[in-house]
């Protein structure tokens, strides 16, 4: 699969949270999902699909229940996670794995763990190899297992996903201008491009429809702001 966090755009990551105004508001929503719905465990497995920096992981940890083994395929990414979430996995609740996620699941035993969560990292594969992804994570869940995944979900009318994308493009202007970074705005808004092309654009009803193709139930969004949404699904 294509790397897309690689130089700049994974060396700046984090700036980049600073043009999405409700990104801490998604973070608590998906460590919400899982500990509701897990509240009856006293011990929880989380498999994490992407870490980049661990911003998604130190929410998800202030749940004491959570042990997480989380996985990135980028080096620098990860790097920036074992910094980020140095204190987790000295005490044994963080395990980080450097592999490609499909590689990774196809080693998985099936019903593994109890919950697997993404943020913002499968809207950037092809809708194949995502549908593989998204095979193999089934596979992986244990009976009644979540699925939570925070990402860019296009909206299926067309005048709103541009309307959205608009407003986003808007906002690295005024975060990486701001900060003299016309690198990170080509780059990102180079970025945004991609993901609108047709092998790689998730949209809202094409996911759910995949969702339940490979075998998930009760699959519904819980969350949404401009392109940013919330979908949980339960194995």
């Amino acid at each position: 699969m294509k790397k897309r966090f690689q130089g700049i755009v994974s060396q700046d990551y984090d700036l980049l949270v600073r043009t999405v105004s409700h990104h801490q508001e998604m973070q608590s929503v998906i460590a919400k999902a899982v500990a509701e719905h897990t509240f009856a465990r006293t011990s929880v497995s989380v498999l994490e699909i992407g870490v980049g920096t661990g911003l998604t992981t130190r929410e998800l940890l202030q749940d004491s229940r959570l042990s997480i083994t989380a996985i990135d395929s980028e080096p620098i990414m990860l790097e920036q996670s074992r910094k980020n979430l140095d204190e987790y996995i000295t005490s044994g609740r963080v395990r980080l794995v450097e592999r490609d996620c499909l590689e990774y699941l196809s080693t998985c035993t099936p019903k593994s763990f109890d919950a697997v969560v993404t943020a913002n990292t499968l809207h950037n594969f092809e809708n194949s190899y995502r549908t593989n992804v998204l095979s193999e994570i089934r596979r992986c869940l244990r009976d009644e297992g979540l699925f939570v995944n925070g990402d860019k979900y296009a909206l299926q009318d067309p005048a709103k996903f541009i309307e959205s994308m608009e407003w986003q493009i808007g906002k690295y202007k005024e975060v990486f201008l701001a900060a003299k970074r016309e690198d990170l705005l080509a780059a990102w808004t180079r970025h945004e491009e991609y993901d609108a092309r047709p092998d790689i654009i998730m949209k809202e009803e094409d996911a759910e429809r995949v969702m339940n193709a490979v075998g998930f139930t009760n699959v519904r969004f819980i969350w949404r702001k401009k392109m940013s949404a919330v979908l949980v699904a339960v194995a």
